[in-house]
């Protein structure tokens, strides 16, 4: 019955929880993507840790609706 009634829901929405075993950073994995947060993100991680993603392949996440003041997140490529 709940299958049948998310399927034709118009504001039907999901939550994916994805568990990860093992080393994660988990500040690390969705990364703030945009210009200006993501210097930030950098200059706060440090050059050890902070990866500059855009350069490495990140997967930016496209969200149905615009975030505010422009923020955009990404996922990280490893």
């Amino acid at each position: 019955m709940g299958e049948a009634a998310a399927f034709t829901a118009t504001d039907y929405k999901a939550l994916v929880c994805i568990f990860l075993t093992g080393g994660n950073d988990y500040a690390n994995t969705v990364v703030p993507f945009d210009t200006a947060s993501h210097a930030q993100y950098l200059s706060l991680r440090g050059s050890s840790l902070g990866t500059a993603h855009a350069a490495l392949g990140a997967t930016e996440l496209t969200p149905s609706a615009a975030l505010a003041n422009g923020l955009q997140y990404a996922l990280a490529p490893r």
